[in-house]
């Protein structure tokens, strides 16, 4: 993961009920991150990253888009490659890879080809991977 104390760090967005549940499953608001450096994206929910964690590079990323669509599940789920993150249906991002990179999803290594994050700020977040020096 990234270290980088100068690169931007994204808040995943979470439904007010969904932040009472994630406190005691240490997925609180300090254990979660979305951080965009120059040449990776790094994305942690949970304390150590325990319920999913992906380090991909930025030369991976072939889309970013905001999606605008209601989602009925909320944590981190996935099937065949396209991943969810989220606490809330709102502020969705989804960030296509090309090729796939390898994530981690509880203890179970993961492929990652599509990932969906609900974030506090999208655009910010859509902004940032658009620009290659963005944390440099």
């Amino acid at each position: 993961m990234n270290t980088d104390r100068r690169a931007p760090q994204f808040s995943l967005s979470f439904n007010r009920w969904m932040e009472i549940l994630a406190v005691p499953l240490f997925f609180g608001r300090r254990d979660r991150s979305v951080t965009v450096s120059p040449d990776r994206l790094d994305v942690a929910m949970g304390l150590g990253g325990w319920a999913f964690e992906a380090s991909v590079h930025r030369s991976s990323i072939v889309d970013v888009t905001r999606v605008d669509r209601r989602v009925w599940g909320w944590g981190a789920h996935g099937w065949r490659g396209r991943w969810l993150v989220n606490g809330s249906s709102h502020g969705l991002v989804q960030v296509t890879l090309d090729p796939p990179e390898h994530a981690r999803c509880l203890v179970f290594a993961i492929r990652l080809a599509q990932l969906t994050l609900s974030l506090e700020d999208p655009d910010g977040f859509v902004a940032a991977l658009s620009n290659p020096a963005l944390g440099a």
